[in-house]
């Protein structure tokens, strides 16, 4: 008797680490969010815009987009930093 052949799943192709063009720029990611965090504690959420955010950190404003996507984001992402730096060594 004949075994069936082994069937092996087809090879994925290799995946971006993170998609289309040029790699992300981390020095620039770090500035939009100690801009961002800067911002956002001086004049609040609704007070701060995605323009004044890329302006504080010297990039364009769709450079600020290509890291974090929206203002939602940002916020979220500005306000975890902030409390991980106030919170005491380990």
């Amino acid at each position: 008797m004949i075994s069936p052949p082994s069937r092996k799943p087809p090879a994925r192709p290799a995946a971006k680490a993170a998609g289309p063009g040029r790699p992300k720029d981390l020095g620039k990611r770090a500035a939009i969010l100690e801009a961002a965090k800067t911002l956002f504690i001086e004049q609040g959420y609704s007070g701060v815009s995605m323009d004044s955010i890329a302006a504080r950190a010297n990039v364009s404003k769709l450079t600020v987009y290509s890291h974090f996507g929206d203002k939602e984001t940002l916020f979220s992402e500005a306000v975890q930093s902030k409390c991980m730096e106030m919170l005491p060594d380990a």
